[in-house]
């Protein structure tokens, strides 16, 4: 396929890279957005069934991500120890 080009030596191959570039930018885009609408549907949830506010949530998360990396820890330090 030939493309008239302003620079002519610019590859065609290379122009439609960009094209390529612009909908991939738009897919990551939309699929950032369903990722926001899904993280929002849980946490409301988790909301709706635990009876807590949002930053008791957060405090409970962090929690449990203190508690894993302490467990990691351990488990890392006993495998360099081996």
């Amino acid at each position: 396929m030939y493309v008239i080009s302003p620079f002519p030596h610019f590859p065609s191959h290379l122009q439609e890279w960009g094209s390529l570039q612009n909908r991939l930018a738009s897919v990551n885009f939309f699929l950032g957005l369903v990722g926001v609408i899904q993280v929002s549907r849980i946490v409301a949830y988790n909301t709706s069934q635990k009876k807590l506010t949002a930053g008791q949530q957060v405090e409970a998360a962090k929690e449990g991500a203190v508690e894993s990396a302490q467990g990691l820890k351990k488990d890392v330090v006993e495998a360099v120890k081996s």
